[in-house]
């Protein structure tokens, strides 16, 4: 290359705006790189307290005596099976929310949506669904609404003040 192409360059300032360009580019990647750390920890910080959510719920439901603290009167099993789905629930929305983070892969994604999908069809999360859904995100809710029979999401709760908070201390309170 010639001496004089290059002085060209350089006097027309060619060689700054070309500098300039590449330090812009840096900038808008190292944006992305910064946004996906902050989506990566917002994912662990949610799946970490949902699982310690998730450790209390289920040391309640298991133990009559802490039953209360919950909202539960009576320990029956219907009353557990009430409990049990909105902890169920609760993981579930968890798992949607590290996938719409960046989270999880597609194909891992799928498949637990899958799962869900055949889990939201079950009577006694039908049940429970119209009672439950107030707590979610809404994208969370129009994703279980298209895996819930219509039938289930128009009934209104038949439930007493022992039903009521079950669940509690999750994402649905």
């Amino acid at each position: 290359m010639d001496v004089s192409i290059i002085k060209w360059l350089y006097d027309n300032g060619i060689f700054t705006f070309i500098q300039a360009l590449l330090v812009f580019g840096g900038l808008i990647f190292t944006g992305y790189q910064l946004r996906g750390a902050r989506r990566s920890f917002q994912a662990t910080v949610i799946s970490q307290i949902s699982q310690r959510s998730t450790e209390l719920q289920w040391e309640a439901i298991k133990e009559p005596a802490l039953q209360p603290l919950m909202g539960v009167k009576n320990s029956t099993a219907e009353t557990k099976r009430a409990l049990a789905v909105g902890v169920i629930l609760n993981h579930y929305a968890t798992i949607y929310d590290l996938w719409k983070l960046g989270g999880l892969p597609r194909p891992v994604w799928k498949t637990f949506e899958a799962d869900l999908r055949q889990w939201a069809n079950q009577p006694d999360f039908q049940e429970r669904w119209p009672r439950l859904r107030e707590g979610h995100r809404k994208d969370f809710v129009a994703l279980i609404d298209k895996f819930v029979s219509p039938r289930a999401i128009n009934k209104v709760p038949n439930v007493d003040h022992t039903t009521e908070q079950q669940g509690k201390g999750g994402r649905n309170d």
